[in-house]
């Protein structure tokens, strides 16, 4: 009985340890939790003052130069769901991959394999009324493909990601080059439900009254210019350049400008490692009044395998200058 005694005492003074050992740590955890609410308060008193702060620049902003439109988010990678069934992204969604069959072959009509999206417009670059849209990407893969195939297009839409996803094929208005030496313009067929009533993407309109109004104006000219069709369609043209995207090879840098004329028509320039390979003016655009911001969008095809998009990068400043000499 004795040492029953004696083991019982044993553990319940190591009981008895453990349990002071809990409060311990409970009174650690209570200091803990009070020292992160009040760095959780810290962090939204700050938030709330950058959310001030950045309010009135885009204030600013909007006053001092029209056309100004605050809130966008310009791209940063590959849109996740607007893109060909073919085509796989990468877990950051920075690289497109191309698998399809048909646009290996350099056959990108009547299909959407290797079609890759912006998730989100391009900066303008210029003043209102006369900017340019840009953005870079990376040659990431290269892959053998028959003669004649061709390589990469690369180009700009109308239409965002979401409007593209939307559209139960995948279509949208668009200009873009390459393949083996070819220009391509591209017209989505509007669906039933569409109406002027809902302003496109394309104008990020603000709340402003102001803003609003100019949108609805601008649509109706983007209505003149290219008025809605029952069927999609494609045009390719030969490029008056010698430039085949087929040439491309691993790590080059292709840059992409876009740049709608006042009186119509647009100029797509094409550089490649900062040498400018191409150009080409696309009569059936619409004028710059009809177009707001643009979305990066590519068909990988023929040689061109994968692509990583280049967020946050400025056009070289003789390819700026070349496309405002250029333009009429």
């Amino acid at each position: 009985v004795a040492d029953d005694l004696r083991l019982l005492m044993e553990e319940h003074q190591r009981l008895a340890n453990r349990t002071l050992g809990v409060v311990e740590e409970n009174e650690e955890m209570r200091v803990l939790i009070g020292q992160v609410r009040e760095d959780n308060e810290h962090l939204r008193h700050d938030n709330f003052q950058v959310s001030t702060r950045v309010l009135s620049l885009e204030g600013s902003a909007s006053e001092r130069w029209v056309g100004f439109a605050p809130g966008i988010l310009y791209f940063r990678n590959w849109h996740r769901t607007a893109k060909g069934e073919d085509v796989q992204l990468s877990s950051d969604l920075s690289i497109a991959v191309g698998r399809g069959f048909l646009a290996a072959t350099g056959v990108v009509i009547g299909n959407d394999e290797g079609l890759a999206i912006g998730d989100g417009p391009c900066r303008h670059f210029g003043t209102p009324g006369c900017f340019s849209s840009y953005y870079e990407l990376e040659v990431d893969e290269i892959t053998a493909a028959p003669a004649g195939s061709g390589g990469l297009y690369v180009g700009m839409s109308l239409q965002s990601g979401e409007e593209i996803t939307k559209h139960p094929r995948r279509e949208f208005d668009g200009w873009l080059v390459g393949g083996n030496r070819k220009a391509m313009t591209v017209r989505a067929s509007c669906g039933p439900d569409t109406t002027d009533e809902k302003l496109p993407d394309t104008f990020a309109p603000s709340a402003d009254e102001r803003d609003l109004r100019d949108a609805r104006r601008a649509l109706k000219l983007l209505r003149t210019a290219l008025p809605p069709l029952a069927k999609g369609k494609a045009e390719e043209v030969e490029l008056r350049d010698s430039w085949s995207s087929e040439g491309l090879r691993m790590g080059d840098r292709v840059g992409v400008l876009f740049r709608c004329n006042r009186e119509g028509g647009a100029l797509m320039r094409i550089s490649v490692n900062g040498a400018i390979v191409a150009t080409h003016h696309f009569a059936e655009a619409p004028c710059a009044e009809a177009v707001g911001f643009l979305t990066p969008v590519i068909r990988l095809a023929g040689t061109g395998k994968a692509a990583k998009l280049m967020p946050g990068l400025a056009p070289p400043s003789k390819m700026l200058a070349d496309s405002l000499g250029g333009s009429r």
